[in-house]
Protein backbone atom coordinates (compact mmCIF):
# COMPACT_ATOMS: atom_id res chain seq x y z
CA UNK A 1 0.00 0.00 0.00
CA UNK A 2 2.63 2.38 1.06
CA UNK A 3 4.92 1.39 -1.34
CA UNK A 4 3.27 1.15 -4.89
CA UNK A 5 0.16 3.18 -3.79
CA UNK A 6 -0.63 3.85 -7.48
CA UNK A 7 -1.21 -0.08 -8.17
CA UNK A 8 -3.81 -0.66 -5.59
CA UNK A 9 -6.87 -1.55 -6.79
CA UNK A 10 -9.81 0.66 -4.84
CA UNK A 11 -12.27 -2.98 -5.02
CA UNK A 12 -9.42 -4.63 -3.87
CA UNK A 13 -9.25 -2.82 -0.69
CA UNK A 14 -13.23 -2.83 -0.07
CA UNK A 15 -12.95 -7.13 -0.29
CA UNK A 16 -10.73 -6.32 3.35
CA UNK A 17 -12.82 -7.83 6.45
CA UNK A 18 -12.37 -6.24 9.98
CA UNK A 19 -9.62 -8.34 10.46
CA UNK A 20 -7.66 -7.17 8.06
CA UNK A 21 -8.04 -3.98 8.73
CA UNK A 22 -7.11 -4.31 12.27
CA UNK A 23 -3.74 -6.10 11.30
CA UNK A 24 -2.90 -3.26 8.77
CA UNK A 25 -4.21 -0.56 11.69
CA UNK A 26 -1.70 -2.13 13.93
CA UNK A 27 1.10 -2.01 11.22
CA UNK A 28 0.82 1.51 10.83
CA UNK A 29 0.77 2.36 14.31
CA UNK A 30 4.09 0.14 15.44
CA UNK A 31 6.05 1.31 12.42
CA UNK A 32 4.97 4.82 12.38
CA UNK A 33 3.53 4.43 8.84
CA UNK A 34 -0.10 6.34 9.62
CA UNK A 35 0.86 9.77 7.90
CA UNK A 36 1.83 8.67 4.79
CA UNK A 37 -1.04 5.68 4.32
CA UNK A 38 -3.52 9.05 5.28
CA UNK A 39 -1.14 10.88 2.53
CA UNK A 40 -1.71 7.92 -0.32
CA UNK A 41 -5.33 7.25 0.82
CA UNK A 42 -6.61 10.65 0.03
CA UNK A 43 -4.62 10.97 -2.90
CA UNK A 44 -5.47 7.75 -4.17
CA UNK A 45 -9.13 7.81 -2.88
CA UNK A 46 -8.80 4.57 -0.86
CA UNK A 47 -12.12 3.12 0.66
CA UNK A 48 -10.62 3.15 4.08
CA UNK A 49 -12.96 2.77 7.04
CA UNK A 50 -13.86 6.24 8.46
CA UNK A 51 -12.72 5.80 12.09
CA UNK A 52 -9.61 4.57 10.78
CA UNK A 53 -8.79 7.59 8.28
CA UNK A 54 -9.37 9.68 10.96
CA UNK A 55 -6.90 8.45 13.22
CA UNK A 56 -4.54 8.34 10.46
CA UNK A 57 -5.28 12.33 9.61
CA UNK A 58 -4.97 12.88 13.09
CA UNK A 59 -1.56 11.77 13.58
CA UNK A 60 -0.13 13.34 10.18
CA UNK A 61 -1.00 16.26 12.24
CA UNK A 62 0.70 15.47 15.13
CA UNK A 63 3.76 14.38 13.05
CA UNK A 64 3.65 17.41 11.26
CA UNK A 65 3.60 19.48 14.76
CA UNK A 66 6.16 17.65 15.94
CA UNK A 67 8.22 18.22 13.00
CA UNK A 68 7.76 22.51 13.11
CA UNK A 69 9.31 21.21 16.84
CA UNK A 70 11.92 19.48 15.77
CA UNK A 71 13.03 22.21 13.04
CA UNK A 72 13.67 24.64 15.88
CA UNK A 73 15.34 23.03 17.57
CA UNK A 74 17.61 22.25 14.65
CA UNK A 75 18.18 25.81 13.95
CA UNK A 76 19.31 26.48 17.59
CA UNK A 77 21.32 23.54 17.61
CA UNK A 78 22.80 24.38 14.15
CA UNK A 79 23.63 27.79 15.40
CA UNK A 80 25.92 26.62 18.59
CA UNK A 81 27.93 24.01 16.67
CA UNK A 82 28.81 26.26 14.08
CA UNK A 83 29.75 28.75 16.38
CA UNK A 84 32.17 26.36 18.26
CA UNK A 85 33.51 25.44 14.34
CA UNK A 86 32.05 21.85 15.08
CA UNK A 87 31.83 19.70 11.71
CA UNK A 88 28.38 17.77 11.68
CA UNK A 89 25.66 16.58 9.62
CA UNK A 90 22.47 15.42 10.56
CA UNK A 91 21.40 11.96 9.81
CA UNK A 92 18.90 9.26 8.37
CA UNK A 93 14.96 10.37 9.10
CA UNK A 94 16.04 13.88 10.10
CA UNK A 95 17.13 14.70 6.36
CA UNK A 96 15.24 11.92 4.89
CA UNK A 97 12.32 13.98 5.89
CA UNK A 98 13.32 17.16 4.65
CA UNK A 99 14.79 16.04 1.60
CA UNK A 100 13.09 12.73 -0.01
CA UNK A 101 9.28 12.77 1.12
CA UNK A 102 6.60 14.87 0.17
CA UNK A 103 6.02 16.41 3.05
CA UNK A 104 8.44 15.81 6.11
CA UNK A 105 5.61 14.78 8.45
CA UNK A 106 4.81 12.28 6.28
CA UNK A 107 8.65 10.50 7.49
CA UNK A 108 7.98 10.47 11.13
CA UNK A 109 11.37 10.75 13.49
CA UNK A 110 11.26 10.19 17.52
CA UNK A 111 14.75 11.02 17.39
CA UNK A 112 17.11 13.30 15.91
CA UNK A 113 20.40 11.66 15.06
CA UNK A 114 23.60 13.70 15.00
CA UNK A 115 27.11 12.66 13.46
CA UNK A 116 29.91 14.62 14.69
CA UNK A 117 33.54 13.53 14.69
CA UNK A 118 34.46 11.06 17.35
CA UNK A 119 37.42 13.12 19.28
CA UNK A 120 34.38 15.89 19.36
CA UNK A 121 31.47 13.71 20.64
CA UNK A 122 31.93 14.86 24.25
CA UNK A 123 31.95 18.42 23.43
CA UNK A 124 29.03 18.27 21.21
CA UNK A 125 26.82 16.69 24.24
CA UNK A 126 28.29 19.37 26.39
CA UNK A 127 27.07 22.09 23.81
CA UNK A 128 23.38 20.60 23.66
CA UNK A 129 23.34 20.53 27.10
CA UNK A 130 24.10 24.10 27.59
CA UNK A 131 20.99 25.19 25.44
CA UNK A 132 18.92 23.15 27.55
CA UNK A 133 18.81 19.42 26.44
CA UNK A 134 19.12 16.82 29.61
CA UNK A 135 19.39 13.07 30.33
CA UNK A 136 16.54 11.39 31.22
CA UNK A 137 16.49 8.90 34.03
CA UNK A 138 16.63 6.26 31.48
CA UNK A 139 19.56 7.35 29.80
CA UNK A 140 22.86 5.53 30.89
CA UNK A 141 26.42 5.47 30.13
CA UNK A 142 28.28 8.14 27.42
CA UNK A 143 28.36 5.47 24.90
CA UNK A 144 32.14 6.08 23.93
CA UNK A 145 33.19 2.63 24.34
CA UNK A 146 30.67 0.33 23.47
CA UNK A 147 27.99 2.01 21.58
CA UNK A 148 28.00 4.10 18.56
CA UNK A 149 25.99 6.86 20.12
CA UNK A 150 26.40 8.88 23.34
CA UNK A 151 23.69 8.34 26.05
CA UNK A 152 20.27 9.90 24.25
CA UNK A 153 19.30 13.84 25.63
CA UNK A 154 15.66 15.32 25.27
CA UNK A 155 15.49 18.16 23.78
CA UNK A 156 13.76 21.33 25.74
CA UNK A 157 10.67 21.30 24.51
CA UNK A 158 10.39 17.71 25.32
CA UNK A 159 9.02 15.11 22.80
CA UNK A 160 11.61 14.02 21.43
CA UNK A 161 15.77 12.65 21.77
CA UNK A 162 18.54 13.56 20.19
CA UNK A 163 21.34 10.82 20.01
CA UNK A 164 25.06 12.68 19.05
CA UNK A 165 26.79 9.94 17.09
CA UNK A 166 30.60 9.50 17.23
CA UNK A 167 30.30 6.55 14.56
CA UNK A 168 27.98 4.22 12.64
CA UNK A 169 26.17 0.74 13.50
CA UNK A 170 26.95 -1.75 13.85
CA UNK A 171 30.52 -0.78 15.38
CA UNK A 172 31.92 -3.82 14.32
CA UNK A 173 31.57 -3.28 10.65
CA UNK A 174 34.24 -1.85 8.65
CA UNK A 175 32.98 0.22 6.91
CA UNK A 176 31.58 2.14 9.61
CA UNK A 177 34.15 4.01 10.40
CA UNK A 178 34.77 5.30 6.64
CA UNK A 179 30.78 5.93 5.81
CA UNK A 180 30.76 8.01 8.54
CA UNK A 181 33.71 10.32 7.67
CA UNK A 182 32.73 10.12 3.95
CA UNK A 183 28.72 11.47 5.57
CA UNK A 184 30.88 14.83 7.30
CA UNK A 185 32.78 15.48 4.08
CA UNK A 186 30.06 15.44 1.63
CA UNK A 187 27.36 17.24 4.02
CA UNK A 188 24.88 19.46 2.00
CA UNK A 189 23.05 22.27 2.98
CA UNK A 190 19.17 21.57 3.75
CA UNK A 191 16.83 24.88 4.15
CA UNK A 192 15.57 24.06 7.57
CA UNK A 193 13.16 27.30 8.19
CA UNK A 194 14.99 30.08 7.38
CA UNK A 195 18.52 28.41 7.95
CA UNK A 196 21.09 25.80 6.22
CA UNK A 197 21.67 22.95 8.10
CA UNK A 198 24.27 20.11 7.04
CA UNK A 199 22.09 17.34 5.69
CA UNK A 200 23.60 14.02 4.44
CA UNK A 201 24.56 14.06 0.77
CA UNK A 202 22.12 11.35 -1.22
CA UNK A 203 24.76 8.81 -1.77
CA UNK A 204 26.08 8.62 1.35
CA UNK A 205 22.50 8.94 3.14
CA UNK A 206 21.65 5.70 0.85
CA UNK A 207 24.53 3.91 2.04
CA UNK A 208 24.15 4.66 5.67
CA UNK A 209 20.30 3.24 5.43
CA UNK A 210 20.76 0.45 3.86
CA UNK A 211 23.86 -0.36 6.55
CA UNK A 212 21.29 0.76 9.11
CA UNK A 213 18.53 -1.52 8.14
CA UNK A 214 20.51 -4.74 7.17
CA UNK A 215 23.67 -4.82 8.82
CA UNK A 216 22.50 -3.27 12.40
CA UNK A 217 18.79 -4.00 12.33
CA UNK A 218 18.19 -7.43 9.90
CA UNK A 219 15.33 -5.77 8.77
CA UNK A 220 13.25 -5.41 12.52
CA UNK A 221 13.34 -1.84 11.80
CA UNK A 222 9.94 -2.44 9.42
CA UNK A 223 8.47 -0.97 6.56
CA UNK A 224 9.82 2.92 6.34
CA UNK A 225 13.30 1.13 5.62
CA UNK A 226 11.68 0.35 1.97
CA UNK A 227 9.63 3.63 1.89
CA UNK A 228 13.11 5.73 2.53
CA UNK A 229 14.56 3.85 -0.12
CA UNK A 230 12.63 4.03 -2.58
CA UNK A 231 11.96 7.27 -2.04
CA UNK A 232 15.42 8.20 -2.14
CA UNK A 233 15.62 6.57 -5.75
CA UNK A 234 12.66 8.22 -7.15
CA UNK A 235 13.79 12.01 -5.73
CA UNK A 236 17.03 11.77 -5.22
CA UNK A 237 18.50 9.01 -7.61
CA UNK A 238 22.04 8.20 -7.11
CA UNK A 239 24.86 7.81 -9.62
CA UNK A 240 24.77 3.97 -9.72
CA UNK A 241 28.09 3.27 -10.93
CA UNK A 242 29.95 5.56 -8.03
CA UNK A 243 26.90 3.82 -5.69
CA UNK A 244 28.40 0.43 -6.62
CA UNK A 245 32.08 0.91 -6.00
CA UNK A 246 31.09 2.41 -2.83
CA UNK A 247 29.35 -0.50 -1.82
CA UNK A 248 32.19 -2.61 -3.06
CA UNK A 249 34.33 -0.12 -0.65
CA UNK A 250 31.95 -0.57 2.44
CA UNK A 251 31.30 -4.43 1.60
CA UNK A 252 28.01 -3.54 1.62
CA UNK A 253 27.27 -5.47 -1.97
CA UNK A 254 25.23 -8.39 -0.52
CA UNK A 255 22.98 -5.95 1.57
CA UNK A 256 22.39 -3.47 -1.03
CA UNK A 257 21.66 -6.27 -3.52
CA UNK A 258 19.05 -7.52 -0.77
CA UNK A 259 17.67 -3.96 -0.25
CA UNK A 260 17.40 -3.13 -3.67
CA UNK A 261 15.76 -6.53 -4.63
CA UNK A 262 13.00 -5.88 -1.96
CA UNK A 263 12.32 -2.74 -3.44
CA UNK A 264 12.37 -3.90 -6.68
CA UNK A 265 9.59 -6.06 -5.37
CA UNK A 266 7.10 -4.12 -3.78
CA UNK A 267 7.43 -0.61 -4.98
CA UNK A 268 7.90 -1.68 -8.15
CA UNK A 269 10.58 0.62 -8.98
CA UNK A 270 12.33 -0.67 -12.49
CA UNK A 271 16.34 -0.47 -11.48
CA UNK A 272 19.06 -0.13 -13.88
CA UNK A 273 20.91 -2.75 -15.15
CA UNK A 274 23.10 -3.15 -11.82
CA UNK A 275 25.99 -5.20 -11.47
CA UNK A 276 25.56 -5.35 -8.10
CA UNK A 277 22.12 -7.46 -8.75
CA UNK A 278 23.39 -9.58 -10.91
CA UNK A 279 26.51 -10.71 -9.25
CA UNK A 280 24.96 -10.58 -5.35
CA UNK A 281 21.44 -11.28 -6.02
CA UNK A 282 20.27 -13.17 -3.01
CA UNK A 283 18.72 -16.39 -3.06
CA UNK A 284 15.06 -16.59 -3.22
CA UNK A 285 14.80 -17.97 0.05
CA UNK A 286 16.62 -15.51 1.79
CA UNK A 287 14.46 -12.82 -0.45
CA UNK A 288 11.51 -14.31 1.02
CA UNK A 289 12.90 -14.65 4.42
CA UNK A 290 13.59 -10.03 4.37
CA UNK A 291 10.68 -9.72 3.02
CA UNK A 292 9.04 -11.36 5.88
CA UNK A 293 11.14 -9.66 8.44
CA UNK A 294 10.50 -6.35 6.88
CA UNK A 295 6.41 -6.25 6.71
CA UNK A 296 6.14 -8.39 10.30
CA UNK A 297 3.99 -6.85 12.72
CA UNK A 298 5.47 -5.64 16.01
CA UNK A 299 4.24 -8.35 18.17
CA UNK A 300 6.06 -10.80 16.27
CA UNK A 301 8.91 -9.26 15.35
CA UNK A 302 9.57 -9.06 19.66
CA UNK A 303 8.68 -13.07 19.47
CA UNK A 304 11.53 -13.23 17.09
CA UNK A 305 13.82 -11.56 19.20
CA UNK A 306 12.81 -13.89 21.96
CA UNK A 307 13.64 -17.20 19.66
CA UNK A 308 16.79 -15.63 18.67
CA UNK A 309 17.80 -15.08 22.52
CA UNK A 310 16.63 -18.97 23.45
CA UNK A 311 18.51 -20.14 20.31
CA UNK A 312 21.70 -18.96 20.92
CA UNK A 313 21.06 -20.23 24.26
CA UNK A 314 21.04 -16.99 26.26
CA UNK A 315 17.86 -18.17 27.39
CA UNK A 316 15.94 -16.93 30.78
CA UNK A 317 18.17 -13.97 31.61
CA UNK A 318 18.65 -11.98 28.69
CA UNK A 319 14.62 -12.42 28.00
CA UNK A 320 13.74 -11.31 31.39
CA UNK A 321 15.98 -8.24 31.05
CA UNK A 322 14.26 -7.89 27.87
CA UNK A 323 10.67 -8.44 28.90
CA UNK A 324 11.12 -6.34 31.93
CA UNK A 325 13.17 -3.04 30.96
CA UNK A 326 11.08 -1.26 28.38
CA UNK A 327 12.94 1.34 25.78
CA UNK A 328 10.85 4.58 27.17
CA UNK A 329 10.64 5.52 22.95
CA UNK A 330 8.75 2.44 22.65
CA UNK A 331 6.58 3.38 25.53
CA UNK A 332 5.89 6.46 24.50
CA UNK A 333 5.04 5.60 21.29
CA UNK A 334 2.44 3.25 22.19
CA UNK A 335 0.81 5.91 24.78
CA UNK A 336 1.00 8.55 22.55
CA UNK A 337 3.04 10.61 24.79
CA UNK A 338 6.42 12.31 24.52
CA UNK A 339 9.15 9.97 25.54
CA UNK A 340 10.02 12.26 29.03
CA UNK A 341 6.15 11.70 29.53
CA UNK A 342 5.80 10.04 33.00
CA UNK A 343 2.31 9.28 31.38
CA UNK A 344 4.05 6.80 28.75
CA UNK A 345 3.82 4.21 31.82
CA UNK A 346 0.19 4.18 31.10
CA UNK A 347 1.39 1.37 28.05
CA UNK A 348 3.48 -0.34 30.44
CA UNK A 349 1.16 -3.63 31.28
CA UNK A 350 -0.07 -4.09 27.38
CA UNK A 351 3.98 -3.96 26.92
CA UNK A 352 5.03 -6.32 29.62
CA UNK A 353 2.41 -8.96 29.48
CA UNK A 354 3.15 -8.68 25.27
CA UNK A 355 6.44 -9.75 25.72
CA UNK A 356 5.92 -12.14 28.58
CA UNK A 357 3.74 -14.09 25.94
CA UNK A 358 6.11 -13.83 23.53
CA UNK A 359 8.85 -15.54 25.76
CA UNK A 360 6.82 -18.21 26.47
CA UNK A 361 5.56 -18.84 22.92
CA UNK A 362 9.26 -19.17 22.23
CA UNK A 363 10.44 -21.45 24.63
CA UNK A 364 7.55 -23.59 24.04
CA UNK A 365 7.10 -24.14 20.24
CA UNK A 366 10.27 -25.97 18.50
CA UNK A 367 9.64 -24.47 15.11
CA UNK A 368 10.42 -21.02 16.77
CA UNK A 369 13.85 -22.29 16.66
CA UNK A 370 14.17 -23.26 13.26
CA UNK A 371 12.79 -20.04 12.07
CA UNK A 372 16.02 -18.39 14.57
CA UNK A 373 17.97 -20.16 12.41
CA UNK A 374 16.81 -18.49 9.50
CA UNK A 375 17.03 -15.50 10.66
CA UNK A 376 20.58 -16.24 11.45
CA UNK A 377 21.07 -17.90 8.13
CA UNK A 378 20.25 -14.55 6.66
CA UNK A 379 22.70 -12.77 9.04
CA UNK A 380 25.37 -14.20 7.89
CA UNK A 381 25.06 -14.33 4.23
CA UNK A 382 25.30 -10.56 4.56
CA UNK A 383 28.23 -10.72 6.57
CA UNK A 384 30.46 -13.16 4.12
CA UNK A 385 32.03 -12.13 1.51
CA UNK A 386 32.07 -14.08 -1.71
Amino acid sequence: MLLSPASVAPETLGALEDGDWTWIATCAKDHRLRPLLAYHAAAHEWPVPAPLMEDWRANRRRWGFTHLRQQAFLRQMAAVLEESAMDFVVLKGGTLAEMAYQEPALRPRRDLDLLVPTDRALEAQALLEGIGCAAPAWAQGDGLEDRHHLAPLVAPSGGFAIEVHHTLAPPDWDGARVLADLLIATSQPMAVGDRAVPGSAPLPLMLSVVAHGTLHHLFDNGPLLLADMARLIERLPPDWAEFEEWCGRLGLERSAALVLALVERHAKIALPPLDLLRTHRPPPALLDHAALLVTQDMASREQRRYRAAVARGTGLAAAAKRALVPDPRTLALRAGTGIDDIRRWKAYPAWLGEKGRGYLQARAAPRHHGEAAADNTLAAWLRSPD
